[in-house]
């Protein structure tokens, strides 16, 4: 209660203005979008993602830079900051923590928005190799040596504890097996 008191800035407008090496302006997912309000001695985190670089295109980090403009409660705006993006903030990499949390965070926003969104997070799911709502993946064993032969269908009872209500013939195709 002590930090709603404070000074705070409830609206913060990032524009990400990302550029290539050869000029073009690139699109940048955020994350949150919209951003939280910011309260006096907080932090705030926000991730821009790049979907789609092509390859041996890089991020030109001399002409790309980021602008924050806080905006008051009256909708009072005050002067916006640009920060240059310089090689220390610049990190190109698709299998780093880093850019996995992103996006799920990305992903979350997309949920809270609806399911008009939902293309979105099966592309991010499959671009991030992350699990969403809407995902899974399937392991796959790969054997030096596979099996050959006919396939067989065996029934395998179930270790459910004698407590649980949940019906075994319904679990298992018609078929009840004794408690062991």
């Amino acid at each position: 209660l002590a930090l709603a008191m404070k000074p705070s800035l409830p609206k913060m407008k990032i524009t990400w203005n990302i550029f290539t090496t050869d000029g073009r302006k690139l699109e940048v997912k955020q994350a949150p979008s919209p951003t939280p309000p910011i309260f006096h001695k907080t932090r705030m985190l926000v991730f821009g993602l790049v979907e789609d670089l092509p390859q041996g295109i890089d991020i030109d980090p001399d002409r790309s830079s980021i602008q924050l403009a806080p905006s008051l409660f009256n909708d009072q705006s005050l002067p916006p900051t640009t920060i240059p993006l310089g090689q220390a903030h610049l990190r190109q990499t698709d299998d780093s923590a880093l850019t996995k949390l992103a996006t799920k965070r990305l992903v979350s926003d997309y949920d809270a928005k609806g399911p008009q969104f939902n293309d979105a997070v099966i592309r991010l799911s499959l671009s991030q190799r992350i699990v969403t709502p809407l995902t899974s993946f399937v392991a796959v064993e790969k054997r030096r040596d596979p099996v050959t032969g006919t396939m067989l269908s065996v029934m395998v009872p179930s270790a459910l504890p004698q407590s649980s209500s949940a019906p075994q013939a319904a679990a298992f195709g018609g078929q009840n097996f004794p408690p062991q």
